[in-house]
């Protein structure tokens, strides 16, 4: 009887690790204009829930934020429209990695950066508390 107990607590104690699932959460996305030129209608658009966030305008060397409730984070995919010194430009639909380092109870940010020659990368910070 002992044995079958012990057996019994086992099974019980590996299915609720089995169903431990931890999950990033996310809760602002900034589009980040390093060049000298002025950046429109940038777009950045999650494919599988279609919400998007968009920037009429960014000044150069200028930063454009959307800021909402803590998300779960879905890695994509996504893509990034925008506009460049008059030219629009377009990402490939991409996934978006978060290191490994990142712990999950903090949320991320996505950030867009558009760097001086019109280019768009993508990347996630954390902020941890001190």
């Amino acid at each position: 009887m002992y044995r079958t107990g012990i057996l019994l607590a086992a099974t019980l104690f590996s299915g609720a690790a089995a169903a431990y699932n931890p999950f990033h959460i996310y809760n602002q996305v900034r589009v980040v204009n390093n060049s000298e030129a002025t950046v429109s209608a940038v777009t950045v658009v999650h494919k599988p829930s279609g919400r998007s966030y968009s920037c009429d305008e960014i000044k150069p060397l200028r930063v454009c934020t959307h800021y909402f409730g803590k998300r779960r984070f879905d890695p994509g995919p996504f893509e990034v429209t925008w506009t460049y010194d008059g030219d629009a430009s377009r990402t490939e639909t991409f996934d978006v990695k978060v290191p490994a380092f990142f712990p999950t109870g903090i949320a991320l940010q996505g950030i867009v950066d558009i760097d001086p020659e019109g280019n768009a990368s993508f990347r996630n910070e954390q902020y941890t508390p001190l």
